[in-house]
């Protein structure tokens, strides 16, 4: 796809290899009711065992770079990083101790997680059954009926829209997850999904993952409505951890349990996610995930997408990435080109007309034509002198536009600055002349670069060649192709295109068109099966058959049939059914060259 095909040129490489291996999350073990909430109801630390004493205020020896005001965050990081269950014990003992602690579920999970994975001595149901803390949990048990202090403002009638502003208000996780099974043990509860949101987000922010499935799957049964932003909290939580590989895992879940396909909202927020993160290679594989799900972009994905190769240091393919916009209809705004200028900023690259080209020729490809003109200006107060490339990018607009007066004084301004036109731009004014249908200007222009010395392009020929032939100028038409042979640079697949259609479509003699298009299959091109039909209705009108069979042939070996669709085809021709061939010669051959759509 023409969308990957940035990236794929230019991978985005970073400093070291990242290997990703997806993980997916898995709903495997479904939790009892309200697990998540014991849990974090009944762990106690008082008894933490470890293999030796730990001194209340020296930190063990793998942590000695731990801090001993550690963040919540920091603990738990360290914790993660242990690879066996009795590191883990011995950081958390000592880190218990300490004046900065403050207990969370997250943590508690992850000492719970280190025990599962290798228990000893029954370790882990001595932890899960023993451990306890009174900051963590509530100082006695919540009855059905009694409310928490903290809630004591909240009727027993509660709505939902008064219980989901009081979780709000809870500033940890704990006072939330005691607040919600009061609540859900009242008759007045009333499931929604912005409850339970709410819940998710209060664990996502202290890194309670295990707690946030299980939330996830008593949502799922109390038939809750699960959008794609239910995910986006995951995916914010597991960033705020720094944990992109589960960020990526995120999408699979979605998928694979729950049946939810990402949309372009979705993949975009992902994807700027992994790309402030810098973890450049996930947006590759993100990227591509995106493009196989058939997912089309909008502005955003492009701003995206070129954050990060900006930040890959690969400023031109950004550049690329933004000049295909156009291509899907699309076309950069304001960010787009704020993130390149701070792309060339942060690269240490001086702007210089290499740079102000760039955002010129994108801002004319999108129609952005005062932005476009400022920004020469700027570029001349700054020093910098517009060469044919700066000129060039007004005049393409200006022309395809049909205003040829801006044009002409854009090629007036470029002369009088001292910049010589060269091919590009005479090219460029004579297809717009020609598209404003003063062909005769066009002609004479092209004489005009013949004089000076340039070898004229078929884009200089071709407009003119087309016009000729649209207005039944057909023989003027051949003499300008005949011309452009000797003269010229080779006619090229968009000029045989032209003038095989003019003469299937009444430009001259059916003999004139069946000697081009032999002419045209032996340069090397198959012609356009639009202007081959036309040629092939006058055949068989005329009674020249033999000679669509013979031209049939051909068609299929410079196209490279397979040897079933020649047997085919020919089959039809064989019992005079030239209707069926046609088709199955049109289907094969647009198959081979699809019109040009989302890509």
């Amino acid at each position: 796809m023409a969308f990957s095909s940035c990236l794929k040129c230019y991978p985005l490489s970073l400093p070291h290899s990242i290997n990703y291996h997806p993980s997916p999350l898995s709903f495997s073990q479904k939790p009892t009711s309200n697990s998540f909430i014991s849990f974090a109801s009944t762990q106690h630390h008082d008894q933490v065992t470890a293999p030796s004493p730990v001194s209340n205020s020296t930190p063990p020896t793998t942590l000695s770079q731990l801090p001993s005001d550690f963040t919540p965050k920091q603990l738990l990081d360290t914790l993660r990083r242990q690879t066996d269950e009795s590191s883990a014990l011995r950081i958390f003992e000592w880190a218990s101790k300490q004046s900065s602690f403050t207990p969370s579920s997250a943590i508690y999970e992850e000492i719970l997680r280190k025990l599962g994975k290798k228990p000893t001595s029954n370790s882990f149901i001595s932890f899960a059954s023993t451990q306890h803390h009174d900051q963590v949990t509530a100082p006695s048990p919540v009855s059905n009926s009694t409310p928490p202090t903290t809630l004591s403002q909240l009727p027993s009638d509660f709505t939902p829209k008064q219980l989901l502003d009081t979780l709000r208000r809870q500033t940890d996780e704990s006072s939330a997850l005691r607040i919600f099974e009061w609540a859900s043990k009242q008759s007045s509860f009333t499931p929604s999904s912005a409850i339970y949101e709410e819940i998710l987000r209060k664990l996502g922010k202290v890194g309670s993952f295990e707690s946030m499935r299980s939330v996830l799957e008593e949502m799922k049964l109390a038939g809750c409505e699960i959008s794609t932003g239910t995910f986006l909290i995951f995916i914010m939580s597991y960033a705020e951890f720094e944990l992109y590989d589960e960020i990526v895992g995120v999408v699979e879940m979605m998928e694979n349990e729950f049946g939810l396909k990402p949309d372009t909202h979705f993949c975009n927020f992902l994807l700027n996610v992994l790309v402030d993160g810098n973890k450049l290679k996930l947006v590759e594989t993100m990227h591509s995930s995106m493009v196989s799900r058939g997912i089309k972009p909008d502005v955003s994905t492009f701003n995206v997408l070129i954050k990060a190769l900006c930040k890959a240091h690969q400023i031109r393919p950004a550049i690329l990435m933004m000049e295909e916009m156009p291509n899907y209809g699309l076309s950069p705004d304001e960010k787009t080109f704020t993130t390149l200028m701070q792309g060339y900023i942060e690269e240490g690259v001086s702007r210089n007309s290499v740079t102000y080209n760039s955002l010129i020729d994108g801002l004319c490809k999108s129609r952005r034509m005062e932005e476009a003109s400022q920004l020469m200006d700027q570029m001349i107060m700054e020093g910098l002198k517009p060469d044919k490339f700066t000129y060039n990018s007004l005049l393409t607009y200006f022309c395809r536009d049909g205003d040829i007066k801006k044009a002409a004084d854009i090629v007036q301004s470029m002369t009088s600055n001292g910049c010589e036109p060269d091919i590009v731009t005479y090219g460029t004014l004579i297809g717009g002349l020609c598209r404003a249908g003063r062909i005769e200007v066009a002609s004479r222009l092209l004489r005009t670069v013949q004089m000076k010395g340039m070898v004229p392009t078929p884009p200089a020929y071709n407009p003119v060649i087309q016009a000729l032939f649209k207005r039944k100028r057909a023989k003027e038409g051949m003499m300008l192709f005949r011309e452009m042979m000797e003269k010229g640079d080779p006619p090229d697949a968009v000029t045989y295109k032209i003038v095989f259609r003019g003469l299937c479509n009444g430009g001259g003699p059916i003999g004139e068109a069946v000697d081009f298009v032999v002419e045209m299959m032996e340069k090397g091109f198959v012609p356009q099966f639009s202007s081959f039909i036309l040629l092939a209705e006058g055949l068989c009108a005329l009674a020249m058959e033999d000679t669509l069979i013979k031209l049939v042939d051909m068609v299929m070996e410079k196209a490279g049939f397979s040897d079933s669709e020649v047997s085919m085809i020919r089959g039809f021709l064989k019992i005079r059914k030239f209707q069926d061939a046609l088709a199955t010669l049109g289907d094969i051959l647009d198959s081979r060259n699809p019109r040009k759509a989302y890509r």
